[in-house]
């Protein structure tokens, strides 16, 4: 049975426990994960917290959207202010570095054995803060969901690749979220970008989005609409993938992590500095990071300690639980130390509003620039041409710069129109230029 959904002033709440009488307090959670990560979590922490306290507490999940609402809703208040509310769960740790440079995390003591237990970082990435600001609760890959039976019909093979979903066969059967909204699709923009190289990269993200039908806002529709044969394929975190693959089982959903580039990083949860129930909010940190909460993410439902009736299928924080896991352990993975994360860190957030304004909002001159190239045959020439970045690498990393020193928001929003003309003046000469080989 899932949770009640009540709407005040146009916002979803989420609350735990249902029913069995009034709580005795509240905690208040600001978070993109989907409903099954809310239930299992908001439900198991409200009965550790009346075991450890005596007292029914109501955990209220914040409907908000996306990551980059919750961002934006969390900076709604200035720094200093008292919070909007007390914890921030999930959105990818990258989203976390903004806010604990901007003094909106709260430290928390999370105890010498768990301190031992989880390392600060695996490889080259980060996977808690080494001020004890956030914490990774759980790991993640990032990769391709697909739709056996809609390849098969589409004669194409099941991608395993992300410059397999650039495949012109593929054209109006990609699904994405919006990088600017989703914290999970900007992670796999970026890892593409990674993998292939700057210009390289640039250019397989530009034909995929030529293959995508619609944007949408986050990315766990893609993964729902390619399970109801909307999409044949479309990038996403691993979470909601195999979600899918678990309700409709293998013959028909697929999931393939991307080998020339293996990425695993954390998904955050971080007390919010001036939290109205501080002392909840940092147990809260504390139970996810416990056993008995690590449990929850990978444990069948039904299990001893396990959820009670959704599937998350995440990897755990520990490196010592991977033993009872009998899975490959991210912690022993080649491929790691690859990722530059203070390089991503620089570019994160200008590269999500950039392919916001360069992919997004010009996707019909995009989409038919596409399919001009397509009817053409895909030249070469043609196909450099529309791929082309704006900039070279180091230009963008110093745009990304400017982009952060801005002082004014006028400043910003002259960059994002000038982003917005090239990109669409790209588009219609592509157009122009191969509409008479069609």
């Amino acid at each position: 049975m899932l949770p009640a959904v009540v709407v005040v002033a146009g916002m979803g709440y989420l609350a735990w426990p249902r029913g069995g009488g009034p709580a005795d307090e509240e905690l208040r959670v600001v978070s993109p994960h989907w409903e099954g990560i809310r239930e299992e979590f908001g439900a198991a922490f409200a009965e550790h917290w009346k075991r450890k306290t005596g007292r029914r507490i109501r955990v209220v999940f914040l409907d908000l959207g996306g990551t980059g609402k919750c961002l934006q809703y969390i900076r709604s208040k200035e720094a200093g202010e008292p919070a909007v509310a007390d914890l921030y769960f999930g959105g990818g740790v990258h989203s976390c570095f903004g806010l604990a440079k901007e003094g909106r995390l709260h430290p928390v003591d999370i105890g010498p054995e768990t301190r031992r237990a989880i390392p600060v970082k695996m490889g080259s990435f980060e996977i808690r803060d080494g001020r004890d600001r956030w914490f990774s609760t759980c790991l993640s890959t990032f990769g391709i969901s697909f739709n056996r039976r809609i390849c098969r019909e589409l004669k194409v093979p099941e991608p395993r690749e992300w410059d397999d979903l650039a495949d012109p066969r593929l054209v109006g059967w990609v699904g994405s979220g919006d990088p600017h909204y989703s914290g999970a699709i900007a992670m796999c923009y970026q890892i593409i970008l990674e993998t292939y190289g700057w210009d390289r990269g640039f250019e397989l993200i530009t034909c995929m989005a030529g293959n995508v039908r619609a944007f949408t806002e986050g990315s766990n529709g893609v993964p729902r609409d390619v399970a109801m044969g909307q999409f044949a394929a479309g990038g996403t975190i691993d979470m909601y993938a195999l979600e899918k693959v678990h309700r409709y089982g293998g013959d028909l959903m697929g999931y393939a992590a991307p080998k020339r580039m293996p990425v695993i990083t954390g998904d955050p949860v971080a007390v919010l500095e001036g939290a109205p129930n501080m002392k909840a909010a940092e147990e809260f940190v504390r139970y996810t990071l416990s056993p008995p909460g690590q449990r929850l993410w990978y444990l069948q439902p039904g299990e001893k300690g396990g959820p009670r009736e959704f599937y998350l299928g995440r990897m755990p924080v520990r490196p010592g639980l991977y033993g009872e896991l009998q899975r490959p352990n991210p912690f022993e993975m080649a491929g790691t130390d690859r990722w530059d994360g203070r390089k991503i860190g620089k570019r994160w957030s200008i590269t999500r509003v950039f392919l916001h304004t360069v992919l997004v909002e010009p996707h019909d001159e995009l989409r038919e620039a596409w399919r001009t190239l397509i009817a053409a045959g895909v030249p070469a020439e043609g196909l450099k041409e529309f791929g082309a970045p704006m900039c070279s690498e180091k230009e963008f990393l110093d745009l990304a710069g400017r982009w952060h020193s801005a002082k004014k928001i006028s400043e910003r929003n002259e960059m994002v129109a000038e982003w917005g003309k090239w990109a669409r003046t790209k588009y219609a000469r592509v157009s122009a230029r191969y509409a008479i080989r069609r």
